[in-house]
């Protein structure tokens, strides 16, 4: 997978005995990649191409994919609307206990049809 990154001279996952390293399925392959991107002279440079590519898989410049794509947990923002657009405020939300916001309209609004649903079928 490593012929497709861009070229970064110097990289030392470019020459690393094991390059599948960077794209293991395992946690501790992962954490290994990252430990060695620490003392990379070019994650500078590794980083930038790999956010701007949006790489989906594997670790660049040390970071996994859920930390370069935006994962909530990491600090890419909430949105603010739900995905029928209906925003996210106080009123028209509920947040359930592991933290998923729920748009009180839509949910209204699959209640009502469930029932009719219901109706048609009684």
């Amino acid at each position: 997978m490593l012929d497709k990154a861009p070229r970064l001279d110097g990289a030392i996952c470019a020459t690393h005995p094991n390059p599948d390293l960077w794209f293991s399925n395992s946690d501790i392959g992962r954490s290994a990649a990252q430990r060695i991107c620490a003392g990379c002279p070019v994650a500078t440079g590794c980083r930038s191409a790999a956010h701007t590519a949006r790489e989906q898989h594997g670790v660049w410049a040390g970071e996994s994919e859920r930390q370069r794509l935006g994962d909530p947990k990491v600090g890419r923002p909430r949105p603010t609307r739900c995905p029928k657009e209906h925003e996210f405020t106080d009123d028209n939300t509920y947040t359930n206990p592991s933290g998923h916001r729920i748009c009180l309209t839509c949910r209204r609004e699959n209640d009502r049809i469930r029932r009719e649903n219901r109706k048609a079928i009684a």
